[in-house]
């Protein structure tokens, strides 16, 4: 993998753990279940220091344009405009369970595919760190989901 392809690589990740915060984040306000709201706001601290690992796997001065990125409401984002729909739709929920468990299965498997495209075995671990922690994540939504729907 190239230099900037990595560089892309991170970048992408970045931004994807932030949607993911800020996913977590909002779905956590409307959620009606104590339990289930103070796990989406754990996920929340944990998709931040995902972040985290990843601005430092960069040994750059800085990253173009993530700054601004970063700034933006983040609104338009893949997980923001599933989670929206929730919304209109009715938020419920069991629903936000199942939305997180998607997201977190495909995260999971991106992570997994860049990682194994990365020479560099640093800059790999990082990704596949991730990757385990994201299947941890979706175990850990998946168990509160069958609390919560009775089908544990």
């Amino acid at each position: 993998m190239t230099d900037q392809r990595i560089l892309d690589a991170v970048i992408s990740a970045i931004m994807t753990e932030r949607q993911a915060m800020m996913f977590y984040r909002r779905a956590a306000l409307r959620m009606q279940d104590k339990r289930a709201r103070e796990i989406f706001e754990q996920l929340a601290r944990e998709e931040l220091e995902h972040a985290k690992y990843f601005l430092d796997i960069y040994q750059g001065d800085s990253i173009p344009g993530l700054a601004e990125q970063l700034l933006e409401d983040g609104s338009e984002s893949e997980w923001m405009l599933e989670l929206a729909g929730l919304l209109d739709g009715g938020f419920d929920d069991a629903q936000a369970l199942q939305l997180a468990m998607l997201k977190e299965k495909h995260l999971e498997r991106q992570l997994r595919h860049v990682a194994g495209s990365i020479s560099d075995p640093a800059i790999r671990n990082v990704y596949e760190v991730n990757a385990e922690s994201t299947r941890q994540h979706f175990i850990q939504i998946e168990e509160e989901y069958k609390r919560l729907t009775g089908r544990a």
